[in-house]
């Protein structure tokens, strides 16, 4: 096991093991810039998607991909009519077999 510390922790009472990391974790929090220092806005454009987003990504487009879990429970967005999709992996699968809603949003 080595340590992510130039130093060993090992050697510290245990009050300075658990102080040390608040610490650097304060000083990096203050010498960071504020939001007010960052160039940029957010705008909410729709208080719900529709899916619980596992990941998000902002493209260069001003648009944002949300991705979502396949095997999470149905979303609040449905799929056109005859694009439902079976689980080739689970062909015998009763949760969501098939499944006709979106797991990712534009």
């Amino acid at each position: 096991f080595r340590s992510h510390y130039p130093f060993s922790l090992s050697s510290h009472p245990p009050a300075m093991r658990t102080l040390t990391p608040l610490s650097l974790l304060l000083l990096f929090s203050l010498l960071s810039p504020s939001t007010g220092d960052l160039p940029g806005t957010w705008e909410l454009l729709v208080p719900d998607a529709g899916i619980a987003s596992m990941h998000t990504a902002v493209t260069h487009f001003n648009t944002v991909v949300l991705l979502d879990r396949t095997d999470i429970g149905p979303s609040r967005l449905r799929l056109p009519a005859n694009l439902c999709r079976r689980h080739r992996n689970r062909p015998n699968a009763t949760d969501l077999n098939p499944d006709c809603y979106a797991h990712s949003a534009l």
